[in-house]
């Protein structure tokens, strides 16, 4: 499988405390990978510093071979959990602005995701529910085309309905020429989801394996609570 996103030994310190320390791990092609941790554990920072938004104090990224540079930003779609689109624009003006600003960047498909999501185009963003926010966000980030998706907690705050509806969106890339890595609080019932799970505790890669892997350590216990079990025994 070719690398997608290559990690060596990041760290990167918060007042005195080591957010992250000399983190090093790889993202694979074609592989929709789970971020999970406590609070603090970094997965979160992890995600900034992949999208080239925070700097470590030690460490590389590469993405496709290549040192993480300005020009790199143009191969990844990073959602954060915050908001980030504007609230007084329209969500179709905000699908237009997007595919002036992207390269690739699908109409059609963000349209479809929206209306999917019951998300009325002539709505201003601001006016939408907390999950419709969510999901209009999701369906911008996914419309891109990139070789990685990072993706900061997408389903919280979503109803059911709505998260079902999103993860069928990001199966739909299993299998391309690219990465999606989520960072969630838990996995939850998203193992099928999920190719691999990654596991952060005090910023440090406690775990990373493929689901089937990890289903067969776990003999019967769901993968949060296996990954519980881990974490107490470091």
């Amino acid at each position: 499988m070719k690398e997608i996103l290559t990690i060596r030994g990041l760290s990167k310190s918060r007042r005195n405390y080591p957010a992250l320390s000399k983190t090093s791990f790889s993202l694979y092609e074609g592989r929709i990978i789970g971020v999970t941790g406590a609070a603090s554990s970094g997965k979160s920072l992890l995600l900034r510093m992949a999208a080239g938004l925070a700097r470590p104090d030690s460490g590389s990224i590469e993405l496709c071979s290549e040192q993480l540079c300005a020009k790199s930003k143009a191969q990844i779609s990073y959602m954060p959990d915050a908001e980030f689109l504007p609230c007084d624009m329209k969500t179709a003006g905000i699908i237009k602005m997007y595919a002036s600003l992207f390269g690739g960047f699908d109409t059609l498909k963000a349209a479809d995701m929206m209306s999917s999501f019951g998300i009325d185009l002539n709505k201003r963003f601001g006016e939408l529910s907390p999950s419709m926010k969510k999901q209009a966000q999701l369906a911008i980030a996914l419309s891109r085309s990139t070789r990685l998706y990072l993706l900061d907690e997408p389903f919280a705050g979503m109803t059911a309905g709505a998260a079902e509806y999103a993860e069928k969106y990001i199966g739909q890339k299993r299998g391309e020429s690219c990465a999606v890595a989520i960072a969630m609080s838990s996995i939850g019932d998203k193992e099928e989801l999920l190719d691999d799970c990654i596991v952060m505790q005090n910023g440090m890669v406690r775990i990373y394996d493929s689901v089937d892997e990890l289903r067969q350590k776990a003999c019967g216990m769901g993968l949060d609570e296996y990954f519980g079990e881990v974490v107490k025994c470091c």
